[in-house]
Formats: structure tokens, sequence, C-alpha cells
């Protein structure tokens, strides 16, 4: 029988995301395993190497979208669709910084092109296009030909706003009438009675 876990791996990964994203990879496995409080052995033993521990601290999830606008609250498509790309722009604000540190990682382009980055897309697409499902059915908007295809165009609105965001720092603030501008003109082919026009 194995002995009790003094940290739990969510732990480990937790306090080595925070020590990655202040001085990057250049950590030794010596220094992980002593913020963490585990000797080098155990430190490989549970995450296989210091790059296996890298991509699994750094890598995003799927976005939690408990915060996200509720499409059973919406009295109005149009405002829905700015507060819902708001919420994916910021999700992908947090997001994008790790993204980037791991695309910049040696190893990356064989680990991200196995399908998680991708993953995660799909992920937003798929929650993105419930919400709108569920505001066609309850008549405030119109679904003109592939929702998915719909959704996927407002993921991409949101990852231009995260983008620009991410390029002009944090002190500037986002954009909003720039997004909301793009949203209005997506609006335009989902309004009731627009006929996708």
């Amino acid at each position: 029988m194995g002995r009790t876990k003094t940290v739990s791996d969510d732990e480990v990964v937790r306090r080595v995301r925070a020590l990655f994203l202040r001085r990057g990879h250049d950590l030794s496995v010596r220094e992980l395993a002593a913020e963490v409080g585990l000797s080098t052995a155990t430190l490989y033993q549970r995450f296989g190497s210091k790059d296996d521990l890298f991509f699994q601290a750094l890598a995003p999830s799927g976005p939690d979208t408990s915060g996200w606008p509720d499409p059973e609250e919406a009295t109005s498509g149009l405002v829905h669709l700015g507060q819902l790309c708001e919420a994916v722009a910021s999700w992908l604000d947090e997001t994008l910084p790790n993204v980037l540190r791991l695309m910049a990682h040696p190893a990356a382009s064989e680990r991200l092109l196995s399908g998680h980055h991708l993953s995660l897309h799909q992920q937003l697409v798929a929650q993105v296009s419930q919400r709108l499902e569920r505001l066609a059915e309850r008549g405030l908007l119109e679904v003109h030909g592939d929702l998915s295809l719909t959704a996927r165009l407002l993921v991409s609105v949101a990852h231009d706003a995260a983008v620009a965001h991410a390029l002009l720092g944090e002190g500037a603030g986002r954009d909003t009438r720039e997004l909301s501008r793009r949203v209005e003109l997506v609006w335009r082919g989902l309004a009731p009675g627009s006929g996708g026009g």
C-alpha cells in the first residue's frame, strides 16, 4: 500500500503554474520540487517530466461558463450576444498569456497540435452554439443555416478582441465600442425578421 499524498496533484499544478508564470520554463526540477515540498523523484514519478508538468500547469482547461450570461434571462438577443462575446473575450484574456507561453516552448508544436488547442476551440463553439440555440427557441434571434458557423464567427469576434487587448497591454482596457460594433454586424443576420441578410 502506497503512502498518502501530502500535496495533491492539483495543488502541485497550481503552485507550479504560479512559478512558471513568474519565472518561465528555466526553473530546475529541484527548484520546482522544493517549492511544492516534494522530492525530485516524486515529482518525476507523478508528472513524468518537467515539460509534462509545464504543459499540465499552463494548458488551459475549458471555460467556466457559470458566470456567463444566461440565455433564459435574456430580454434582448443583441444585448445578450454582446454580453456573451464579452464573457468569451474575458476568458480568452486570461487564457491567451498561457497559450502564448506554451506556443513558445520548443516542444509545443508536437503537443499543441495533438488536439488540445482544437478541443478548447470546439468547447467554446459548443458553449456559444447552445446559447444561440436557446435564444432562437425563445424567439430572440433567427438562425439561418449552420448554427455552429454562427457560433464560430462570434468566438472569432471575441478572440480578435482578446488578441487586441493582449497586444495593447493590460492597462489599455478593452475597446468595448469596437466589440459592440462587430456584434451588431453579426446581429444584422440574426435579428428576428432579418431573413438572414
